[in-house]
């Protein structure tokens, strides 16, 4: 909602102030995608803060489960070491388990509060662990291994993304250039057959819903 409401209120400002319809449906989107952004941007960080602490997560687990069995006393041996959202939905999951008794329910609160694939994978394992009563030290020992590959494959797809954004803005200084520089050079005055007509101003338009459509991309996976 907050979201829709961004793009009309960027429509009104548009045609209060230019009197274009292609520049107020622009400014709309432009404000849509800023505002959709950050929004990722602040997600993002919560799931790379939980993607970084969870090799700890793990390794902390593995080391309290060699003294229990009990996933609820490795929980609560863990917590103390932890920190940001990873201890934040332990302290949660302990309290579930002291008011509802249930801890099948509390594994099932704890996964669905993080969108964090990786984190869901572990709960999930730990959850089995449980009801088959398998060795949580063997079981956690496999998940470090997952958890290196997956450290390794975030790294590499942050490199591609990075670079990808990097050609992005390449591209945008080269197309600012041949419009106002190399237009100019053969004579021909493409800002201004871009700007003067609807035909022009509505290629203008799609252009830019297009780039920001590849820069909602790039955001939204980048993490």
């Amino acid at each position: 909602m907050l979201l829709i409401l961004s793009f009309m209120g960027g429509i009104i400002e548009g045609i209060a102030f230019t009197h274009n319809v292609f520049i107020a449906l622009f400014i709309g989107a432009v404000q849509f995608v800023a505002l959709y952004v950050i929004v990722i941007a602040l997600a993002g960080k919560t799931y790379n803060e939980i993607e970084d602490t969870t090799s700890l997560f793990v390794s902390i687990l593995s080391n309290h489960s060699k003294g229990s069995s009990d996933i609820v006393t490795i929980m609560q041996n863990t917590l103390p070491s932890m920190k940001g959202p990873i201890k934040e939905l332990i302290s949660k999951f302990l309290l579930d388990c002291e008011q509802t008794g249930n801890v099948d329910l509390a594994f099932d609160y704890m996964k669905e509060s993080t969108d964090n694939r990786q984190l869901q994978t572990i709960l999930v394992n730990l959850k089995n662990c449980m009801h088959f009563q398998a060795n949580y030290e063997e079981v956690l020992e496999q998940m470090m291994g997952q958890i290196a590959a997956s450290l390794s494959a975030r790294e590499e797809r942050k490199n591609i993304l990075f670079s990808m954004k990097l050609t992005l803005v390449a591209i945008s200084i080269a197309s600012v250039f041949i419009v106002l520089f190399i237009g100019n050079g053969i004579g021909i005055d493409v800002k201004h057959i871009l700007t003067s007509n609807m035909v022009g101003q509505a290629i203008l338009l799609i252009t830019g819903i297009l780039y920001l459509f590849v820069v909602v991309k790039l955001f939204s996976t980048d993490k």
